[in-house]
């Protein structure tokens, strides 16, 4: 079976790593396509990689205006997204439409001539739908953790993908997804999503060299902070993220025998200016290098982060920095009882509510047995090697994907076998 992937952005890449590597490991082949950034770390996670020419549909360069304010782009756990011939939701379909028109021909060319017998694609990036709609092939939208409201997006984009389709030879327009697949745990899956197949979180944040020190530590605690992929920069240039890091200080001198960790970027070391003798500056690490002997990771509201921090069973402090979907995810952790999330624009910047959330998570222990009850949930979630086999039945039926949201989910039974196998064969699994 050949398999082609695609994604918008080395965030939403990440979580489909480890389905990759599955179905590596069980003999099909699997390629990459798309632009530079993400084919780099692609080509850094072992797969071939084919890079689109250009960089006119990076997600680098082409971002979507986001309001902070806009319930659609905060959706929290008391806000819906809007229906889907709201005009927000139609202007963006709009705009994906313009982006897809950039590269979509030469990723079709090159598709068409490697034959892939199914297409996986995150749910934002439309062209793999478009593509696996061309070529009469199964399209797997593979989600990346938290979400609230792509599902609110396929209807507008279906509707202004349409002419596009049609020029491509799919006549009958852009088709649903085949499979959407779920890495979020499903105590945590928002009400506002059309439900997907459950897939284990396998955490994934990049390659690197492991040193020494991350695997030996003393009987006292470690604290880890970290600030994701978009906040180098923001490190760098002061404002919110200083506060984190003198509210970490802060609640680590008021401690016996701690050590507090901060990942980040080697470019932007420099720039930190005086970091106070509790901190130790390391980096760039994977979060998932340190976690299995950290007792609290504080970040800035990255999905991924989150989910590694869970299959460790370890607690957070969430604080939100700007972006909508970060705030989401500072609420998710607070109402799963595995940590605080300071979700306020006052609470980031206040050093002493920082300083009180670390020390509140890492003294009661009610947060450490919440995570590792969201940790037990992810075990028990079916593997990525659980789903393959469902992903070779889509290929060889290789019949037109359904558009409708029933199809998105696996049958009971299905789900049923694969749970008690994965919880059979996993018993040791973070």
């Amino acid at each position: 079976m050949r398999v082609l992937v695609n994604s918008m952005a080395p965030s939403h890449f990440l979580p489909m790593v480890p389905f990759t590597w599955a179905l590596r490991a069980a003999g099909h082949e699997v390629l990459f396509l798309g632009y530079e950034e993400t084919a780099r770390s692609a080509h850094e996670a072992g797969l071939l990689t084919r890079r689109l020419s250009g960089d006119a549909g990076s997600v680098g360069r082409w971002r979507p205006p986001v309001k902070k304010k806009d319930p659609f782009w905060a959706p929290g756990s008391k806000q819906a997204p809007p229906p889907p011939q709201d005009a927000r939701t139609t202007a963006i379909a709009g705009r994906w439409k313009a982006r897809i028109e950039i590269f979509i021909d030469e990723y079709l060319e090159f598709a068409q001539a490697w034959s892939p017998d199914v297409i996986i694609t995150d749910p934002m990036e439309f062209s793999g739908l478009v593509a696996a709609s061309a070529l009469d092939v199964p399209c797997v939208v593979h989600r990346w953790g938290f979400d609230a409201f792509t599902s609110t997006l396929l209807e507008p984009a279906r509707h202004a993908l349409h002419e596009t389709c049609a020029r491509l030879g799919a006549d009958d327009g852009m088709a649903g997804p085949a499979l959407v697949l779920d890495p979020c745990p499903p105590s945590m899956m928002s009400p506002n999503l059309v439900p997907g197949t459950p897939i284990r979180w396998v955490p994934y944040n990049g390659t690197a060299g492991v040193p020494r020190w991350s695997v030996e530590r003393g009987a006292g605690t470690r604290i880890c902070m970290s600030f994701g992929l978009w906040s180098g920069e923001a490190l760098a240039q002061g404002g919110d993220l200083h506060a984190v890091i003198e509210g970490v200080h802060e609640a680590a001198r008021g401690m016996d025998d701690v050590e507090v960790l901060l990942l980040a970027p080697e470019q932007y070391h420099a720039d930190l200016g005086t970091v106070p003798d509790t901190i130790r500056v390391v980096g760039p690490l994977p979060v998932s290098a340190v976690m299995r002997d950290t007792d609290l990771l504080v970040h800035h509201g990255g999905g991924g982060g989150s989910l590694t921090a869970y299959a460790y069973g370890v607690p957070q402090v969430v604080v939100a920095q700007e972006g909508p979907m970060l705030v989401q995810v500072g609420e998710t952790v607070a109402q799963s009882g595995a940590g605080l999330g300071l979700v306020e624009e006052t609470a980031r910047t206040d050093v002493g509510a920082i300083r009180d959330a670390v020390t509140e998570v890492l003294t009661e222990p009610r947060y450490r047995k919440a995570a590792e009850r969201v940790r037990a949930e992810i075990a028990a979630t079916p593997s990525p090697a659980d789903i393959v086999p469902v992903l070779e039945s889509l290929a060889d039926a290789r019949t037109p994907s359904s558009t409708t949201p029933s199809s998105t989910t696996l049958s009971s039974a299905t789900l049923s076998s694969a749970t008690a196998d994965s919880r059979a064969a996993d018993s040791t699994t973070v």
